[in-house]
């Protein structure tokens, strides 16, 4: 993931919060991130709005990490 986005010529910063938004999400499923379904991601999206109020710019930062 940070290779291919290296040479897609995103920032330091860019990859380091997208590996940070990916981790997160893993982590919540204790899985791999190839291994979650759509559901999940969509669930964790709405977990995130509603139960930890997560600001519209970050699930954005999350759907592009995506």
């Amino acid at each position: 993931m940070i290779e291919k986005m290296e040479t897609m010529g995103y920032s330091s910063s860019t990859i380091r919060c997208y590996v940070s938004s990916i981790a997160a999400l893993s982590l919540h499923y204790n899985k791999q991130p190839d291994l979650l379904t759509k559901e999940e991601i969509q669930d964790y999206l709405h977990y995130c709005i509603k139960a930890k109020a997560v600001s519209r710019s970050m699930i954005n930062q999350i759907i592009g990490a995506l």
